[in-house]
C-alpha cells in the first residue's frame, strides 16, 4: 500500500508529466536502436575476423561482392586525369 492521497484518475495528467512520459518513451526507443546498432556491428565485427583468419591461413576464398556504395564511389569518384 502507498503512502498518502490516492491518485484522482480523472483529472487530465499535466504538461509535465505527460513530458517526462514522452521523455521516458523516447529514452527506450533510443536505446532500443542501440541496442540493434551494436548487435549488427558484433556480427560484421565477428565477420570480419573470420575472413582475416582465413586470408592470413592462406584459405581467403572468392573476393568478396562490391556493395552498392562502394560501386556507386568508384563511378562517382571525381576524375583526377582531367
Amino acid at each position: 500500500m502507498t503512502r498518502g492521497r490516492k491518485k484522482d484518475l480523472t483529472i487530465p495528467p499535466t504538461r509535465a508529466l505527460v513530458q517526462q512520459r514522452d521523455y521516458r518513451a523516447r529514452r527506450a526507443q533510443y536505446v532500443t536502436d542501440l541496442e540493434e546498432r551494436v548487435r549488427i556491428a558484433e556480427e560484421e565485427n565477428i565477420q570480419l575476423r573470420n575472413e582475416l583468419a582465413a586470408a592470413r591461413a592462406g584459405q581467403a576464398g572468392p573476393p568478396p561482392a562490391l556493395d552498392s556504395l562502394t560501386v556507386r564511389r568508384t563511378i562517382c569518384s571525381p576524375d583526377t586525369n582531367s
